[in-house]
């Protein structure tokens, strides 16, 4: 059940260039499956404190097995904020496919690509970024080596909006483009513990590029029976350099911007 963790900045949540990897297909006797994972995340200052955050995310991941290394996927996610306005919000939607090209070194090696299609159901996202819909186009390159497994992947995407510019004046991102690595450690069926790095590079509609950002994350995975799993795990980013443009930024623990959560995995 212990899955990389589904991950933003601030906290786990929809879709990035490292979530949900799919490097297997549902068993040919059942070729569906649906995952509904419940996350409660939090930053770590004090719960009395303003700048404290606490949300909780519903996703459900449903995918179905065409045959031929072939898999249908669809996402959705609802995140409920515990504090300020307390509101729940929908998270954009995908539905897209992963297809396996090719397998080497006895099925240890698996070469697969994954399209989405998004689907804009935050109002926010709609309402002030004008966001219509987004491409997005990733090879995955998986190697297993005895308990240890390697996901890289470098995803594209391409944004559409009704303007460039949002409400509050800020520029939109036209594309990005997202490199990552995970690493998946599993020492017994029960227990995983994976870590991922992401370094995205974006540019706007005018052509100029941004600030590249970065995102990295730890978690522990316990498979408690066949379909039930839980999660454990820490998510920092943010942009990859200092003002100065020159000095990095990355770091792997920071007590003000680092976010821990729980996640509870069930699997239809």
């Amino acid at each position: 059940m212990a899955r990389a963790p589904v991950a933003k900045a601030k906290r786990p949540s929809a879709p990035t260039a490292v979530a949900q990897i799919v490097t297997t297909a549902p068993p040919v006797s059942k070729p569906w499956t649906v995952d509904a994972n419940l996350n409660t995340s939090s930053n770590l200052n004090s719960p009395s404190s303003s700048k404290n955050n606490l949300n909780s995310t519903f996703e459900a991941i449903g995918r179905y097995n065409l045959g031929q290394g072939t898999t249908l996927n669809a996402y959705g996610a609802v995140i409920k904020n515990h504090k300020g306005d307390r509101k729940s919000e929908l998270q954009n939607a995908y539905g897209g496919a992963t297809h396996r090209i090719h397998s080497f070194d006895d099925n240890k090696g698996l070469f697969f690509t994954e399209g989405r299609v998004y689907i804009p159901l935050n109002k926010d996202n709609r309402k002030g970024d004008g966001f219509i819909t987004r491409l997005y186009a990733a090879p995955i390159l998986s190697y297993t080596l005895g308990d240890f497994k390697t996901v890289l992947r470098s995803a594209f995407s391409k944004n559409f909006h009704e303007y460039q510019e949002r409400t509050n004046g800020k520029v939109n991102t036209s594309h990005s483009l997202g490199n990552s690595i995970t690493l998946i450690y599993t020492p017994a069926k029960w227990v995983s513990f994976d870590a991922y790095f992401l370094n995205t590079n974006s540019w706007s509609y005018y052509g100029n590029r941004r600030p590249d950002t970065f995102e990295m994350g730890q978690s522990i995975g316990l498979t408690l029976s066949e379909n039930l799993g839980l999660t454990f795990g820490h998510v920092l980013g943010g942009n990859s350099f200092r003002s100065n443009g020159v000095d990095s930024n990355i770091r792997v623990f920071d007590r003000r911007d680092s976010t821990v959560y729980a996640e509870l995995n069930v699997s239809f």
